[in-house]
């Protein structure tokens, strides 16, 4: 078994990634104060050429990624066609705080999203569901992505 915690919803959402990269030209790194270590020196390289930069490699922040290929049983939990597995440290007070405002600011644009945590291979999940108008949701409800085999449905 593995543990799965996304957001289900009706229409595409905004990714949040706070890894940050960047797409630069050589010749803006090379006009950097702090150069990040390159494959070569940055001298040798022209200034045309494209670099991906990775400005944070590892971060607790909030992360909202896109899931392209979720796992097949999902369908058995939503029935929403869209999927964003989050990520993050998602016990960390901060991170609960970042995808409280995430929540609200999507539900607020009319946007339900249901929240999931569920253990794939649990052929016998004990559904805990509850559903919370945007009024009365609170970061205490994201606390339920810690229980196995839950969701929360934020509506406006």
């Amino acid at each position: 078994m593995s543990g799965f915690i996304f957001i289900a919803s009706d229409t595409l959402l905004n990714e949040v990634n706070p890894t940050r990269f960047l797409t630069l030209t050589a010749k803006d790194i090379k006009q950097l104060k702090h150069k990040p270590v390159g494959p070569m020196p940055w001298e040798d390289a022209p200034d045309e050429a494209k670099v991906i930069w990775q400005i944070n490699e590892q971060t607790e922040s909030l992360q909202v990624e896109y899931c392209e290929s979720p796992p097949y049983v999902l369908d058995s939990y939503t029935k929403k066609p869209f999927i964003y597995q989050l990520g993050g440290n998602l016990y960390q007070q901060n991170t609960i705080e970042e995808l409280y405002t995430y929540i609200v600011e999507k539900v607020n644009e009319g946007i339900p999203i249901e929240l999931w945590s569920v253990w794939i291979g649990n052929e016998n999940p004990n559904m805990v569901r509850k559903t919370v108008s945007i009024d009365q949701f609170a970061t205490e409800d994201i606390q339920m992505i810690h229980t196995p085999d839950s969701c929360c449905t934020i509506i406006r």
